[in-house]
């Protein structure tokens, strides 16, 4: 059956850490690959660092779910209702693979959908468009007459 052909495969990987420093590191890890992968004119990239992680640092998907608002010293508080998201966007879009996709959720009471996908918008590179608006789990409803506390759109890469 299909579980013979991929008994032994590992096919999906789980990430947890500090997204911001991740992001940055996988990203990095990505730009290089493409680099290598040019200069050997299309050879399979090398692996230029410690990362365990996906070969090439890039993802089909990639999932960003920050909280609405933290506080990572005295002087910045990050905020989902900001450039802050906009910038976590355009570092996570670097690890994004070919036709992958990009999850983004919030549940910012103060961000309005629209206001939540520009900012998203504006962190994501020529071409990407916007493929699913997904609704909120059982357990955040949305009550008539009001914007849903929790808004997640999924954006396809080319």
């Amino acid at each position: 059956g299909g579980g013979e052909r991929n008994k032994g495969v590992r096919r999906h990987q789980v990430i947890c850490g500090d997204a911001l420093s991740l992001l940055e590191r996988l990203g990095r890890k990505a730009q290089t690959a493409k680099a290598d992968k040019q200069s050997r004119s299309g050879a399979s990239p090398s692996s230029s660092s410690d990362w365990k992680g996906s070969e090439d640092g890039l993802f089909d998907l990639v999932i960003l779910d920050p909280p609405s608002t933290f506080t990572k010293s005295k002087k910045k508080r990050w905020s989902a209702n900001s450039k802050d998201y906009t910038d976590l966007v355009a570092s996570a879009a670097k690890c994004v693979a070919p036709r992958g996709a990009l999850w983004t959720t919030t549940n910012c009471r103060k961000l309005l959908p629209r206001s939540f996908a520009r900012l998203v918008l504006d962190g994501l590179p020529a071409g990407v468009v916007l493929e699913r608006v997904a609704g909120p789990a059982v357990d955040h409803p949305v009550i008539a007459g009001k914007s849903p506390e929790v808004k997640n759109f999924v954006w396809r890469f080319p």
